[in-house]
């Protein structure tokens, strides 16, 4: 459980310096690969229905 707890941590940390540090980037690479490959890329601020 512990080291459970340790990677969640981890994972936060590095998802936050992400976000911090050139998630536009990021997304606009996503973005860019998706529409090279004729992905559908769904839009981030829409509302969720379950």
């Amino acid at each position: 459980i512990l080291n459970a707890m340790k990677l969640i941590s981890v994972s936060k940390q590095i998802l936050q310096a992400m976000k911090d540090n050139g998630w536009s980037s990021l997304l606009n690479d996503i973005s860019l690969f998706c529409e090279k490959y004729n992905i559908v890329v769904l839009n981030m601020n829409d509302i969720f229905h379950t």
